[in-house]
């Protein structure tokens, strides 16, 4: 279970991507938080982000017991997706998951 302080730091995290980036890939039709992990999980693809993908993992495995519903249906979102992103919205994307890793520390550098 997550304590009420880091669901509070990854629903305003959330909020930044929703800002950030546009599309239906962060689309809230379940947790914000869920989504904005998700996406996060492949940064290191789009982006060449290195995360600790362990502790990612870890918190998902939290949010997923609190919301019921899989990271991985937003991760396999934003994968699919992104292709047919503007160089914009990969900017802003990546730029969004690079302050979220460092936010919640699992941001380990760049490949």
């Amino acid at each position: 279970m997550l304590t009420m302080h880091v669901k509070r730091k990854l629903a305003a995290l959330a909020a930044l991507v929703t800002m950030m980036v546009t599309g239906p890939c962060l689309a809230a039709d379940h947790a914000h938080e869920l989504d904005a992990l998700g996406a996060l999980s492949f940064a290191p693809q789009a982006c060449g982000i290195d995360i600790d993908r362990d502790a990612l993992y870890r918190l998902a495995a939290n949010m997923e017991a609190d919301y019921g519903a899989p990271m991985l249906r937003a991760s396999n979102r934003v994968a699919g997706e992104q292709a047919s992103w503007t160089a914009d919205q990969r900017t802003r994307y990546c730029e969004a998951s690079l302050a979220i890793a460092k936010r919640l520390g699992i941001y380990r550098g760049a490949h």
